[in-house]
């Protein structure tokens, strides 16, 4: 899955490259919305709490940098009692701001959400 990165998301790269006035990524979320990302894109479209959170941690390890390969990749799982009985859509990745910064946006293919069901989301964004 590569993510559709936002103009927000776009914004935190430079500014972490420059300055760092923003965090990095390190949290992820999950939604049942099916309108299509878009670059102007500021929230999930209809965001799914996570264990009574708005978000969840990326796997430890996450986000890892190639810069030969001028990519970033980024994993995040939801456990067997995670978000049971909800219908998954769509996917964020944001930073840990307190006004948090959605960097990238994408729907997929609806999952029913149960205690049989484990999911890992893994992202890779590539810089051209």
């Amino acid at each position: 899955m590569a993510g559709l990165i936002t103009n927000a998301g776009k914004a935190l790269t430079v500014n972490r490259l420059g300055n760092s006035t923003y965090t990095a990524l390190s949290r992820f979320r999950v939604g049942s919305g099916t309108t299509e990302p878009a670059a102007t894109d500021v929230a999930m479209t209809t965001l799914v709490q996570i264990g009574g959170a708005d978000y969840k941690a990326l796997m430890a390890g996450y986000p890892s940098v190639n810069a030969t390969e001028r990519t970033i990749i980024c994993m995040g799982t939801l456990s067997s009692t995670e978000c049971n009985g909800e219908t998954l859509t769509e996917f964020g990745l944001t930073n840990s701001d307190g006004s948090y910064i959605l960097y990238s946006h994408d729907t997929h293919t609806a999952v029913i959400k149960s205690s049989s069901v484990q999911i890992i989301y893994k992202t890779v964004d590539t810089f051209a």
